[in-house]
């Protein structure tokens, strides 16, 4: 299967092409899908890969296109983790000695990862089965995503790092892939095969043989499909590598969550604390829907001076409702209150003082 992007200001369109299928993605700003991906649950890919092994383990010959199309697509690049768990498979070699070698061969870091758990340890091609194969592919996931998390940090949010201030998005990136070479790390940006391009149509046009021009225009003006250039990548990795680039060469603004403490693109107010993604186990609610709230009930939960504050407050509203306190007597105490209370906090008036005012008998008294 091969990738397709385009680049159109800060959008960018995916495109993958199966067989005579083109599966596009709509446009999102450029790294939005390589964060999505960044902190995708794992436990869902585990899910998908489980209906991608059963759906090629019932079928005689798989045909890979169709058993990706049953699954979920809400990424692309989760997506490429499934077209890896399906040529494994269709490879048929994964539980043949040589098979089972290459396959360690090919991903030793997530063999040595499943091979620290009790039910891997022994693990050779004649006990492996799915749970193993899964295992690899979700781990060879969670490996990606740190390796892009460490990228990010590096590239587009090290401005507080000394060593590094000063540095635009794009000599950061350089930075880092010649330190990575140093250690011997494969060069993933600078020193890579361009990629090549291609026209891309949005459906197939079936020409008649033995027409003529014109009828061949006006079969193409009733199909009007959408032809346009993109770039032509290999594989997943490929994508998230052009993906990324584009990121530092647009220089993509990220901001770390003040709430779930993750990256996320930055498109509205510089001084914007909280993302958008939904809370976990809260799908209706967002972190920038309850970041304010949460910060202020942490700020009053912290605060001795507001907790005295609400203390009292709730005291002196008892006495109102008992009737040892007038609503105008409630009002004008409440009014001076919250005064003192702000005076309080930016240490105009001492803790001391404040706190003597708050429990001093007149607002106790009861109405004669």
């Amino acid at each position: 299967m091969s990738y397709y992007a385009k680049i159109e200001g800060n959008r960018m369109t995916i495109a993958v092409s199966a067989g005579k299928t083109n599966y596009r993605q709509m446009a999102l700003p450029v790294g939005e899908r390589l964060l999505d991906f960044v902190y995708y649950d794992l436990i869902k890919l585990n899910e998908q890969l489980d209906r991608v092994f059963s759906l090629c383990m019932n079928v005689r010959e798989i045909d890979a296109a169709a058993v990706i199309s049953g699954t979920d697509e809400a990424n692309i690049y989760l997506r490429f983790f499934s077209e890896l768990l399906v040529d494994t498979l269709a490879d048929g070699k994964w539980n043949t000695k040589q098979g089972f070698a290459s396959l360690c061969k090919q991903y030793p870091q997530e063999v040595a990862f499943l091979r620290q758990h009790p039910q891997f340890a022994k693990m050779n091609y004649k006990s492996a089965g799915k749970a193993f194969l899964i295992g690899i592919f979700s781990s060879h996931a969670m490996a990606m995503q740190e390796f892009l998390k460490s990228h990010l940090a590096f590239c587009m949010n090290s401005a507080n790092d000394d060593a590094l201030r000063g540095l635009k998005p794009m000599q950061r990136l350089y930075l880092y892939e010649q330190w990575r070479k140093s250690k011997g790390e494969q060069p993933l940006y600078f020193e890579t095969e361009t990629y090549s391009s291609r026209m891309l149509v949005s459906k197939a046009i079936s020409f008649p043989v033995g027409g003529t021009l014109s009828d061949w225009a006006e079969l193409l003006k009733k199909e009007d499909p959408a032809i346009t250039e993109m770039a032509e990548l290999q594989n997943g990795y490929a994508l998230m590598r052009y993906e990324m680039m584009h990121m530092v060469m647009q220089d993509v603004q990220i901001k770390l969550c003040a709430n779930c403490d993750r990256y996320f693109i930055n498109t509205g107010r510089s001084d914007k604390e909280y993302c958008p993604r939904p809370l976990d186990g809260q799908p209706d609610k967002t972190c920038e829907s309850v970041g304010a709230l949460l910060k202020h009930q942490n700020k009053v939960k912290n605060s001795a001076t507001i907790q005295e504050y609400n203390t009292a407050y709730k005291r002196a509203n008892s006495s109102k409702r008992i009737g040892n306190l007038t609503e105008k007597e409630f009002k004008a105490w409440s009014k001076e209150a919250r005064e003192k209370r702000d005076l309080c906090l930016e240490g105009k008036l001492s803790r001391e003082d404040f706190s003597e005012w708050l429990n001093q008998d007149r607002i106790y008294r009861k109405r004669g």
